[in-house]
């Protein structure tokens, strides 16, 4: 109370165009009524004032802080002041990870943890260098089956695929046919604990650790070895082969595989008896319907072939496809769909069975007795049949087809008659544009000429905004007038050039 504060600044007019203003700082006095009327001004720090537009204290200690972002050993940490305690901190937690097994490069540490100063070397972080990097192996494993009679236990295949950007693992069984196991995905993409089985035992004495993970508890690359169990979750699959990226890569690391060569799988004794038993198996009789559904599923001849009917009214040359099924003789023919061919959407012409050779007769004696029925000892290239009174004539086959037809009957030249099937070429006839009729105008007639449903022309807009209302006007007369009351003539003549008309 009783006293006032006064602003004062040194702040002069600016009046050098080329000189860029500078800031002052700003002075607080204090003025206090003295006896008499006398007054005194007293100057007041001006630490604790706000800075103003313009002006600025004179006391600026305040210093900020280098702050940088940077990678150590695949982490990332924010390097300060060796001093400040974010950066002891940072410090103690990377050196911390190194201190052990892990062999990290100097250029890895902190600023004044080594006593030697080593050239940092340009760093790459773990999720940059290991991406989209797998080490491959192959692996069996040995599984007791107590319900088998005789042997008692199955052999089973597995592709093991370790992703080195975050250590995980995954198992995949390979497909057997009929092998009666659920095969397929046997351990999705997760981190297997480390169990007794495979730890440490299995890492060579004396191979130097370079892991970018401790082990931690859960299995990394050096715990998988060519001809050493590893062991899944109780499981111990036995590791026989990998790729060559893998070896490359253990080799790299100065831990090479001790076997260059894949290790043998033992045979699966469930395989290994159905394989005996079927080469026992003897014929009773000559065509046995289950040997040749053994011997011949899904095994297809496949013709190509086509249906000329010409002579008929509206008749058309139509193609077919014909597969003849080795199983049982039977024959199916289906359609070919052509675009814009106006037909039904039926898929087949004639469904799955044995097709007589004589189709009268053989519908005629229908429960009297068997009839002749095609094989693939009458289906030839070049050849016709006779589908229910409708002659189909074969052109070509495929490639299985053809190496059926030549192992069984010999027949090394067999001709591609698609050339001669097709339909020569006839050349469009072109349109003739009749005279106009003097009735609208040219574009009028050419759409009823172009489409059945005549449409108006279109209008071009660019030249109806330049040339709309706008003509030319010229002075004619008769070059050689065709009577003497025709001279001297004078016309005007107008070319408008909107619809070019005159």
């Amino acid at each position: 109370l009783g006293c006032s504060f006064a602003l004062s600044s040194d702040l002069q007019p600016h009046r050098d165009p080329q000189r860029a203003p500078q800031h002052h700082p700003l002075q607080l006095h204090r003025v206090t009524a003295g006896p008499a009327g006398a007054s005194s001004a007293t100057m007041l720090d001006s630490t604790g004032i706000p800075n103003l537009p313009g002006y600025m204290p004179q006391a600026q200690n305040a210093r900020r802080s280098r702050v940088s972002l940077d990678y150590q050993r695949g982490m990332s940490v924010v390097t300060t002041d060796e001093n400040h305690p974010t950066a002891n901190a940072q410090r103690a937690r990377v050196n911390a990870a190194g201190a052990g097994s892990l062999g990290l490069a100097a250029s890895m540490m902190f600023p004044g943890t080594l006593k030697a100063k080593v050239e940092a070397k340009p760093f790459t972080p773990q999720f940059v260098s290991m991406d989209n990097k797998c080490l491959s192996f192959k692996a069996f494993l040995k599984e007791d089956m107590p319900e088998l009679p005789n042997d008692g236990f199955r052999i089973r295949k597995f592709n093991i695929f370790y992703f080195l950007l975050d250590h995980t693992i995954r198992v995949s069984e390979e497909r057997e046919e009929n092998s009666g196991l659920p095969q397929g995905g046997f351990l999705k993409r997760a981190r297997v604990p480390l169990l007794a089985a495979d730890g440490p035992a299995s890492v060579p004495v004396g191979a130097a650790s370079t892991s970018a993970v401790p082990a931690d508890g859960f299995v990394t690359w050096e715990h998988i070895r060519i001809g050493q169990p590893l062991v899944v979750y109780g499981r111990a699959l036995s590791v026989v082969d990998c790729d060559q990226f893998t070896r490359d890569f253990y080799a790299e690391n100065k831990q090479p595989q001790q076997s260059n060569t894949a290790h043998m799988v033992p045979n699966d004794p469930y395989f290994m008896r159905r394989k005996a038993a079927e080469e026992k198996m003897s014929l009773k009789v000559p065509d046995d319907r289950r040997q040749r559904f053994i011997a011949f599923n899904r095994k297809v001849l496949r013709f190509y072939c086509q249906w000329d009917d010409r002579a008929a009214i509206y008749g058309e040359r139509r193609p077919y496809i014909l597969h003849f099924y080795l199983e049982d003789d039977t024959i199916e023919i289906c359609e070919v769909r052509l675009p814009n061919d106006g037909r039904d959407q039926f898929s087949k012409l004639l469904r799955r069975q044995k097709l007589p050779v004589d189709t009268q007769s053989a519908l005629q004696d229908i429960g009297s007795g068997p009839a002749r029925f095609y094989t693939d000892a009458n289906l030839r290239v070049g050849e016709r049949i006779s589908v229910f009174g409708r002659p189909f004539l074969i052109y070509d086959c495929d490639d299985f087809t053809r190496h059926h037809l030549s192992t069984k009957f010999g027949l090394d030249q067999i001709p591609d008659l698609t050339d001669r099937i097709r339909t020569p070429f006839v050349a469009m006839p072109e349109r003739e544009v009749p005279p106009p009729m003097g009735i609208g105008s040219e574009e009028d007639s050419l759409a009823s000429l172009n489409s059945l449903i005549p449409k108006p022309p279109r209008r071009d807009e660019a030249k109806l905004m330049n040339y709309a209302g706008k003509a030319l006007r010229f002075l004619a007369c008769m070059h050689e007038a065709p009577a003497p009351e025709d001279e001297g003539r004078k016309f005007i003549l107008g070319y408008w050039l909107l619809g070019d008309a005159i």
